[in-house]
């Protein structure tokens, strides 16, 4: 999913797709890959801390599209920051070793 995923991995923004079939055609080759997996919906979160990404959360809805409130991808978004704080920890505590 190369400019999806290049918002996720360089830009270190979290992507929300409430409907994969109304996704842009620039994003056909995106679409068409998670319509071929039965992804509706997609919500992707960097686990991000002081600039370095350690990985993402994917969320994918496959019965249905989901409307996913605010607060709760903030919530989300909380979760994976706190765990950046544990990985970059982690990091820290095995460079001093």
């Amino acid at each position: 999913l190369p400019i999806l995923i290049e918002q996720i991995l360089k830009k270190r923004q979290l992507l929300f797709v409430p409907n994969v079939d109304e996704l842009p055609d620039i994003y056909t080759p995106e679409r068409v890959a998670m319509q071929e997996q039965g992804i509706k919906t997609v919500l992707v979160l960097p686990v991000v801390k002081n600039e370095r990404l350690f990985g993402y959360f994917g969320f994918d809805a496959v019965k249905q599209t989901r409307e996913v409130p605010a607060y709760q991808i903030e919530l989300l978004q909380v979760v994976a920051n706190m765990i950046g704080d544990v990985l970059l920890k982690n990091a820290l505590d095995k460079a001093n070793e």
